[in-house]
């Protein structure tokens, strides 16, 4: 393609051009010698010519862009840069800005500390010895260069950063390998080395949100959210037909969870839990526990089975719990029982509980029942409540006494009590059996301080007994309750100018994620927005308890939201 030559151009225009050029050379991994550019920013346009300019100084692939062509990726890159401007932060930029934050003096110390070099963090007592310095001035040292990374001039490098590993975290469901970042296009210029020197960095400033588990994997998620997404992964993987092809198997399994990277599926399934391989093909879905193998041999079962029956099926495929009969059963029956997998439907007969159809008019049933108990004012049984619910013209289905209870347990409102026996929250007081939800939200509200979660279940178990885990699971599961530090939590009546930052919060989201055009992390609107004055003491629980609470928002997987209204 021959070129044209450019006459009576303007510096601002040259300017432009050379920009482009920069940013079409980056895409392509060249780099511009510093002639180039004194020559391209410097020429008045009166006699050069680009055509001479860019044959003297640029390679073959260069010539073969037309100036219309670079000045439309001028026109783009100027629009993207109104909406997207921390995505113009390339990855290598990133990183040279957080090296350069450093105290040169220090630089060694912080490149051996997280791995700059080869990937592999170390530990203060190693950089120590090697610089013949004590490990807690080396722990100065860092602690020092960390304020300086932070408040330095590599705030928006490190947005950047954050929002594209935040964008990964959401793609992939939470759980990152290493080479699930080399592999994205925002870090694909980045060496392996470098981006385990960038992910160890990152948890080290937000180590609240992000670590590594598994020595090689990058998380946002707690101990209960990897706790739940195994036990997803590995329901899944028990419904795929044996034996099966390896991609085939890891594909059937996110068809039914989503995305999520097919390192950790391998990790999870291959290494950890032992499935068995041959050949490129899954042989079995490897370990499994009690529950895992009696859902295991009743996937294929339709209809409902007296325990006994169900334990003869787990003795020929797995072998007896016990030597004795009756304690095998035994043991089958109490797995079943517990297990909110399966569901009772008469006298010792349990089904899978995905089997189970529940009944179209379920909403019905629900508001009904709660109007029985309302107006009983008193505990009450399922046996009464499905002959209330036939007389009062509800078709009941398939539910009976067994299966009533354990259907309405599902849903928000009801308390079950022994055997048949079930309420409903509102009336927890008369029954003399307060609801955990509502003994923690006096504990909270009885104090304008916020309260550690030993001292919350110090506190309730004066009263009532408690697990500390039942404690630490509602207080993560409601939204309610309001997370300002690690296991710390309060209420909005508690939070100072509660209102004002609700406000200010939902606004700056839905803005965002109008601009942006995608789901944001609870986590990245709180790096955003705690650099505001009025709200410099926010904290993601707050910024979570908004979102969460807001209708405006919907809230996906991992901590991120969306636009309730689904348009985007």
């Amino acid at each position: 393609m021959k070129l044209c030559r450019v006459k009576s151009v303007g510096k601002n225009t040259i300017y432009e051009i050379g920009n482009a050029i920069l940013s079409k050379l980056h895409e392509n991994k060249e780099k511009l010698s510093s002639e180039t550019q004194c020559a391209l920013f410097e020429t008045d346009g009166s006699k050069a010519t680009f055509e001479e300019m860019i044959k003297n100084s640029f390679t073959e692939k260069m010539l073969n862009t037309s100036i219309e062509e670079l000045m439309l990726f001028v026109n783009d890159t100027n629009n993207k840069a109104k909406t997207h401007a921390i995505e113009e932060i390339f990855f290598s930029d990133a990183i040279n800005s957080i090296r350069f934050a450093v105290t040169p003096k220090y630089l060694s110390i912080i490149k051996a500390r997280f791995g700059y070099d080869d990937g592999k963090y170390r530990t203060l007592e190693e950089i120590g010895n090697a610089k013949g310095l004590t490990r807690e001035r080396i722990r100065q040292i860092i602690a020092k260069e960390i304020r300086r990374i932070k408040h330095y001039k590599t705030k928006k490098a490190l947005e950047a950063i954050i929002e594209n590993i935040e964008r990964l975290l959401f793609q992939y469901n939470g759980i990152l390998s290493i080479n699930d970042i080399a592999k994205d296009s925002y870090f694909i210029g980045g060496t392996y080395e470098h981006i385990r020197f960038l992910t160890n960095l990152i948890i080290e400033l937000h180590e609240d949100r992000y670590r590594i588990i598994e020595k090689i994997f990058f998380t946002s998620l707690n101990n209960i959210e990897i706790k739940e997404r195994n036990s997803t992964i590995h329901e899944a993987a028990l419904r795929c037909q044996f034996p099966t092809n390896k991609e085939r198997f890891f594909q059937e399994i996110m068809t039914v969870i989503g995305p999520i990277s097919k390192d950790y599926l391998f990790y999870f399934l291959i290494q950890k839990k032992r499935a068995e391989i041959s050949k490129e093909n899954i042989l079995s879905p490897g370990r499994l526990s009690i529950v895992q193998r009696i859902k295991f041999i009743l996937r294929d079962v339709n209809e409902p089975l007296h325990f006994t029956e169900i334990g003869k099926l787990y003795k020929s495929h797995f072998g007896g719990l016990t030597t004795h009969v009756s304690e095998h059963e035994r043991l089958i029956h109490a797995k079943l029982d517990y297990s909110k997998d399966f569901i009772i439907v008469g006298p010792g007969t349990f089904m899978l509980r995905d089997k189970f159809k529940t009944p179209d008019n379920i909403r019905t049933i629900i508001e009904m029942s709660k109007e029985i108990l309302q107006r009983l004012k008193t505990i009450s049984d399922t046996k009464y409540l499905i002959k209330e619910l036939q007389s009062r013209g509800a078709n009941v289905e398939n539910l009976n006494e067994y299966s009533l209870k354990h259907i309405l347990l599902e849903y928000p409102g009801f308390v079950g009590y022994r055997k048949f026996e079930i309420g409903i929250d509102e009336l927890a007081d008369k029954y003399e059996r307060k609801s955990l939800s509502d003994l923690i939200y006096k504990v909270l509200s009885s104090t304008d301080k916020p309260l550690h979660a030993k001292e919350i279940w110090r506190q309730i178990s004066k009263h009532r007994g408690f697990p500390r885990y039942a404690i630490d699971q509602r207080l993560y599961d409601e939204p309610q309750f309001i997370k300002i530090a690690p296991s710390t939590y309060t209420v909005k009546e508690n939070i100072p100018s509660y209102e004002k930052k609700y406000k200010l919060i939902v606004d700056f989201v839905k803005e965002w994620i109008n601009l942006k055009g995608h789901a944001v992390s609870a986590f990245f609107v709180n790096e955003v927005l705690k650099a505001i004055e009025e709200i410099k003491d926010l904290s993601i629980g707050l910024v979570e308890h908004v979102l969460a609470t807001s209708q405006e928002f919907a809230k996906l997987p991992n901590g991120f939201y969306n636009l309730a209204n689904g348009e985007i």
